[in-house]
């Protein structure tokens, strides 16, 4: 049985055997398409689609709100409990520090404070620009104080609220400021005592 098989397949795929069954019909050279000209051809109908254009539309309308309206730092609320601590800025230097002339200053290890060196003149408020009575808060507030506020948004429509206040307002992006001084209420108010930073969360 198996030698039969093995003939009948001689038969038909052994080019010895094979015959020229000459040309049928209209030939044509087999070509395959470019990658790109596949990608081309595919934009190509997304764009007489209209596709392209509504994606760009889209993408354009979720930048500006983004930027109108950025993500709220999360797991802050507003100031229930007021309180008041610090945050020390020392740190371990990793590296030598020289002065840009070459000349040492520190050496690696040493505990370096900058509010040691360069005094921390700015205060900084923190607040919930969606929240009336902290809007409120801060422009009463703002009225008794004698030195120029870094205002930061931690929710709210920044672009808006610039427009309207005409001044330049800040956005805690991901909440890294607070999550570094450690800030879990606002209003909250920063600014420097001695070598730490004086952090105040306030009720508005």
């Amino acid at each position: 049985m198996k030698k039969i098989l093995l003939v009948v397949l001689t038969l038909f795929f052994n080019v010895s055997f094979a015959r020229d069954f000459g040309v049928m019909g209209t030939t044509y050279e087999i070509k395959e398409q470019s990658m790109l000209s596949l990608i081309m051809d595919r934009l190509h109908f997304l764009k007489s689609t209209g596709f392209i254009e509504k994606q760009q539309a889209e993408m354009l309308a979720d930048v500006k709100n983004y930027i109108q309206n950025p993500t709220p730092v999360k797991h802050i609320s507003r100031t229930e409990k007021p309180r008041t601590f610090y945050y020390n800025p020392a740190f371990i230097l990793q590296e030598d520090l020289y002065t840009p002339d070459g000349k040492l200053i520190h050496k690696k290890g040493t505990v370096f404070n900058p509010a040691d060196y360069i005094p921390f003149k700015k205060v900084l408020v923190f607040f919930d620009a969606n929240d009336a009575a902290q809007v409120e808060w801060l422009k009463k507030w703002e009225k008794t104080v004698d030195t120029t506020l870094t205002k930061i948004l931690i929710s709210g429509p920044i672009r808006e609220k610039m427009q309207a206040w005409q001044e330049r307002l800040y956005f805690d992006q991901k909440g890294l400021i607070t999550s570094r001084l450690g800030i879990q209420q606002v209003p909250a108010i920063v600014k420097q005592e001695g070598h730490q930073l004086r952090i105040d969360e306030v009720m508005p």
